[in-house]
């Protein structure tokens, strides 16, 4: 009778360590975006001669669009670790061989709800090389450059047939 109870103590306590390692790796998840990515970044697109702009802070991300220094289309889209939905932040690193790591903010089902993967690169614009923000979605086989102060110059490019991986963290 003993040596039954010892051994259901016993697997209670495997049991519960069990239960809080479980929890204790959910809470190591990362809470705030990398330092490297935050501050203002700008886009311009010279068609509709507008910026984009995203504002990455430690616990957000907002982007919105800007014509002659004033706010047009709305609010700003909002990202937050708190949010829920597609507008809740979930930071995802991306390690690539011989590249700066990429980040993936968000979980959406859906592309158009997605931000694009980003990572810090450098760019020469006009014949001076810029520290820039880059962005990579899938759709459209473009990559985004922002700029950390506003320019009215388009530096995005298309990759065409590339891989993905043999651009994104350069």
């Amino acid at each position: 009778m003993k040596l039954k109870f010892n051994l259901l103590l016993g697997i209670i306590a495997m049991l519960s360590v069990v239960i809080s390692g479980s929890t204790a790796l959910a809470k190591q998840t990362a809470t705030t975006v990398p330092t490297a990515l935050r501050g203002t970044w700008t886009q311009y697109h010279p068609s509709e001669k507008i910026y984009t702009v995203i504002q990455i802070k430690p616990h957000s991300i907002s982007y919105h669009l800007e014509k002659h220094g004033k706010r047009v289309g709305g609010k700003p889209a909002v990202f937050t670790f708190k949010s829920k939905g597609y507008h809740r932040l979930v930071v995802k690193r991306f390690n690539h061989p011989n590249a700066q790591p990429s980040y993936r903010f968000n979980t959406a089902r859906h592309y158009y709800d997605q931000l694009p993967q980003m990572w810090i690169g450098h760019q020469t614009i006009k014949g001076h090389r810029y520290r820039v923000l880059k962005t990579y979605e899938k759709r459209g086989h473009r990559v985004g450059i922002f700029t950390p102060k506003k320019m009215t110059v388009d530096a995005t490019y298309d990759y065409g047939t590339q891989r993905p991986t043999s651009f994104i963290g350069h």
